[in-house]
């Protein structure tokens, strides 16, 4: 997964979602998400950079909170 942020947006986006990676696996997140929450905490003030390092982290199954705009 890549993660960045958008210009003259707040927050950090999925840019992107590598094949047959375990979010590609279990579909339910999509390229333009914007990442509110992983495990219940917050992540809206963290960098890319620091949400990926505690996704790496993670023993087991996360529960990853979105937005997603309506389409």
């Amino acid at each position: 997964m890549s993660l960045a942020k958008r210009t003259g947006s707040d927050g950090i986006f999925i840019r992107m979602i590598a094949a047959n990676s375990s979010a590609a696996i279990e579909g339910s997140l999509r390229v333009g998400d914007r990442l509110l929450s992983l495990d219940g905490e917050s992540v809206t003030d963290l960098t890319p950079t620091a949400i990926l390092e505690r996704l790496r982290a993670i023993q087991g199954a996360v529960h990853i909170t979105v937005s997603r705009d309506p389409q």
